[in-house]
């Protein structure tokens, strides 16, 4: 939901801004895809609830008073709150196929398309909030979990549960891998990457935190960080998954998943390496199109066929096929 041309529009007349003002902040919330307040803060605007007002009003989204937000929390699975802290969004209310959440920046496209996929089943409705109503909320609704993610956002790391002590414990960790939360936070990853037609998925893990990220277009991008204490969990599950040793984590290891969302069949291959922080792990997606895979229709030149096919039918020998990422080495191969 990137910032129109009608709505820099109404925040020039609404906020009286100058020609300089509206040219930075369409290349801040268009070009740059910065984070709203700090978008408008480079414009020396600095009025939060403003703000707010005018986005509500042209987005038609409720613009959320403190007294609007809940008294109990809702129960979410797989969700990290590091995340929900770091994009200030709460989820407010969950029943009947339809959940509300609030967030600061619904110009955050990233964001809202997570939000959408991870809410996949869900009639989603957004509302806005003040980002320290946002923060405040998270704190009063969600105590110790809350104080664990902002200690990971500031990086201190105290209080911070690390996978040491139960790791060795191997129906722990079996355990962990098959509970509902962390099943329902790996596939909705998978499914996120498949979305957003990413090539790679990795699970990397540093000293304090747990990182994921995808590969687009050869270029890694930062998907999501989760709390150290779900680092063991996920990597199991991925293990398993891929029919891997989950107690080997010295050596690396080799697999292969075979996963259907939906229409959609998708070969990943499983590569884990350790590292000083724990096990890293990359999925390779090799989504299987419903599409024929047939050589002839691969859009080779006669005489490319033709030296292909000779290759073919020798009885001995090999054939090295290469390129980059997405050029087309493993539909030729399936071919």
């Amino acid at each position: 939901m990137a910032a129109s041309t009608s709505l820099l529009d109404i925040f020039q007349k609404q906020l009286d801004l100058t020609g300089d003002q509206v040219h930075t902040l369409h290349v801040a919330l268009m070009k740059e895809s910065q984070p709203l307040l700090l978008a408008f803060e480079q414009v020396g605007v600095d009025d939060e609830s403003r703000i707010l007002k005018l986005l509500a009003d042209h987005l038609g989204l409720p613009l959320l008073e403190r007294e609007d937000y809940p008294e109990k929390p809702v129960l979410l699975e797989g969700v990290s709150m590091p995340f929900l802290r770091k994009h200030a969004v709460l989820p407010i209310q969950m029943e009947s196929g339809r959940v509300t959440v609030v967030v600061n920046d619904p110009l955050n496209l990233p964001l809202i398309n997570t939000l959408g996929a991870y809410f996949v089943d869900m009639d989603m409705q957004l509302c806005l909030g003040r980002r320290e109503e946002i923060l405040n909320s998270l704190d009063r609704l969600y105590g110790a979990a809350a104080r664990e993610a902002e200690a990971l956002t500031r990086g201190d790391g105290e209080g911070v549960i690390g996978p040491e002590g139960f790791e060795d414990d191997l129906e722990h960790l079996k355990g962990l891998a098959q509970e509902a939360p962390i099943i329902r936070l790996v596939n909705v990853t998978i499914s996120r990457a498949l979305d957003s037609r990413a090539s790679d998925i990795h699970f990397e893990p540093f000293e304090r935190s747990f990182r994921i990220r995808y590969r687009l277009d050869g270029v890694l991008y930062d998907l999501d960080q989760h709390p150290k204490s779900m680092q063991a969990a996920i990597i199991s599950r991925l293990k398993l998954m891929a029919n891997l040793n989950i107690a080997e984590r010295r050596l690396p290891q080799d697999g292969r998943i075979k996963i259907k969302f939906g229409n959609r069949q998708t070969d990943i291959r499983v590569s884990t390496a350790p590292t000083i922080y724990g096990e890293s792990v990359v999925l390779r997606l090799l989504a299987q199109e419903t599409a024929d895979y047939q050589l002839d229709l691969l859009g080779m030149r006669p005489e490319q066929f033709e030296v292909v096919t000779d290759l073919i039918e020798r009885p001995f020998g090999i054939i090295l096929v290469t390129g980059p990422t997405g050029s087309g080495k493993t539909t030729t191969l399936y071919a």
